[in-house]
């Protein structure tokens, strides 16, 4: 098939292309990195024309869920707007599907664990962006003929994480404070609780997700097995021999306490392998050790928390 990535720089646009290629797929990678700016209304238009591709596979965004707060224009920006532009110049050149990686963001302060068709509350404005995106790519699959995807993946960790948001990718950033020496923060008291995804194993389902089984169907994608921060923080302390320096603080305004999903979709769509959170661990330390540490973001936009 000829498939277009958008995001393709990130942990999972360049795990996708990868195993895309391997299976010998036309891919092509779209991503502000390597000089395509998907705000760039003319060059999209332009790319997806000569690429006519079948499968828009679009990941690209602006991830860091605790950034919404602090910068919501640029949230905005690099979601819905980014989105907007994606999907039109694919229903323009045909697209017979469009896979788009949402998140369980979108439930919010709905009940625990989140079920695909229950209740969707989201509580950041993060959330809030891929909820609007999810409802307007129905809409427009209705509209315009072609068939949809939507993931929800939750907490994707692995070898290629930024080390530099601080924002995002809490494993890395915890593996940073250590290399580095410096103290880190757990927030709420560390009992928050999360089920960290390995990285190829959430690629495996998006894969999968060309048959058209996966057609119009939205799925939690992602670990079942849950741990506190505070576990997640010793586990990730074990792994690398370093015994750093932590600070518990209450919990971030309008932060989810316990993200937990159901998997039912994808239980019944797939076999999901389940990467042991130590195995993860220690294949992530095993690439942190080796990276350049780069300076941590600061973005311009940011509301002035002084």
């Amino acid at each position: 098939m000829r498939i277009i990535v958008t995001g393709s720089e990130g942990l999972v646009g360049k795990n996708l292309v990868k195993r895309l290629v391997h299976l010998g797929h036309d891919v092509s990678g779209m991503d502000l990195v390597t000089g395509t700016d998907l705000n760039d209304t003319d060059l999209l238009e332009a790319t997806m024309q000569q690429i006519m591709p079948e499968v828009i596979c679009h990941l690209a965004a602006n991830a860091a869920e605790a950034r919404g707060q602090v910068s919501p224009v640029d949230m905005i920006h690099n979601n819905i707007n980014i989105f907007a532009n994606t999907m039109k110049a694919a229903i323009n050149a045909k697209v017979k599907k469009f896979i788009y990686t949402s998140s369980v963001a979108v439930y919010g302060e709905a009940n625990v664990p989140y079920k695909e068709d229950g209740l969707t509350i989201p509580k950041d404005v993060y959330g809030v962006n891929k909820l609007a995106c999810e409802q307007i790519l129905k809409i427009m699959a209705k509209v315009y003929g072609f068939n949809y995807v939507i993931f929800r993946p939750h907490n994707i960790y692995g070898p290629g994480q930024s080390m530099s948001d601080p924002h995002k990718n809490v494993v890395a950033l915890f593996m940073r404070k250590l290399i580095e020496n410096e103290p880190y923060k757990l927030f709420g008291y560390g009992k928050m609780r999360r089920a960290f995804s390995y990285i190829d194993d959430v690629v495996d389902v998006l894969v999968e997700s060309l048959d058209d089984r996966y057609n119009n169907q939205t799925l939690n994608v992602g670990s079942e097995k849950d741990i506190s921060i505070k576990e997640l923080s010793d586990l990730i302390q074990k792994t690398t021999g370093i015994i750093g320096e932590i600070e518990l603080l209450k919990g971030r305004p309008q932060e989810i306490s316990m993200f937990l999903a159901d998997h039912t979709n994808q239980n019944i769509l797939t076999k999901y392998k389940e990467t042991p959170i130590e195995e993860g661990l220690l294949k992530t330390w095993e690439w942190v050790r080796e990276q350049k540490l780069l300076p941590i973001i600061k973005r311009k936009d940011e509301i002035n928390q002084s």
